[in-house]
Parts: C-alpha cells; structure tokens; sequence
C-alpha cells in the first residue's frame, strides 16, 4: 500500500513538472508571435494558457509533496 502510494505521489510530480515545462514552451512561443493582428490575438492566447498550464503545474507539484 505504501509503495503505492510512493508511485501516485511520483506520477503527480512529474505531471506536475511536465505541465510546468509546457507552459515554458507556450510562453516561448508567446514570445516569438507579433505582428498583424490574427498574430497578436494567437500570441495572447498562447500566453494565458501558459500562465494557466504553468499555475496547475505548480499546484499539482505542491498537492503532491502536502
């Protein structure tokens, strides 16, 4: 049972550090748009799903080590 555990425990971290790098990768790509106005609308969109990828990513890391 405990060992069990251990493995859900280290499964929710690594989703949680797998979100987190994915929202690094969104923000990049944020980043790297401009220009006419479909490339900023696409550019805001990829940035809040970064923050918000990000955010879940560190509160599943966090709820895995409580």
């Amino acid at each position: 049972m405990e060992q069990e555990e251990r493995s859900v425990l280290g499964r929710r971290r690594l989703a949680g550090l797998l979100l987190m790098a994915l929202g690094a990768v969104l923000a990049g790509l944020s980043r790297a748009m401009g220009g006419p106005v479909l490339l900023e609308l696409l550019s805001g969109i990829f940035m809040g799903l970064s923050v918000g990828t990000l955010l879940a990513g560190l509160l599943t890391v966090l709820h895995a080590f409580r």
